[in-house]
Parts: C-alpha cells; structure tokens; sequence
C-alpha cells in the first residue's frame, strides 16, 4: 500500500524506518503538530526543532496532557 501524506503534513524517515510525522498549521498560527514513535521523540524534537527555525519559527515542545 502506498501512503501519500496530506500537503499539510511531512512524514519523518531516518534510516529507512518512519519515526514520525510533521503537520503545518493550516492557518497563520505557524504551528507544527509533531507525532513520533515514543522510542524516536528525542530525535524528532531535533528534526522539529530544525524545521521550525528554517521557516523562522520556535519549537516549542509540550508533554501530552
């Protein structure tokens, strides 16, 4: 089955393994949604982290509520 994400999200792969995903905000709140696999999410901080200051933004990271 191929999966094709929607053009608001980025699927993350390290090494050939799928560890997470990037969403975009859809409105002008230049918000990431970042989902990880629990045993990737200090990598994925890092990936979200470079991606948020690439497009001139913070990342900010929050626990689960």
């Amino acid at each position: 089955m191929v999966y094709s994400p929607s053009p608001d999200a980025a699927t993350v792969v390290v090494d050939g393994t799928t560890i997470g995903a990037i969403h975009w905000a859809m409105n002008d709140s230049r918000q990431l949604i970042v989902w990880s696999e629990p045993e990737a999410k200090n990598r994925l901080v890092v990936i979200a982290s470079d991606v948020a200051s690439r497009l001139g933004w913070r990342f900010v990271a929050r626990e689960e509520a």
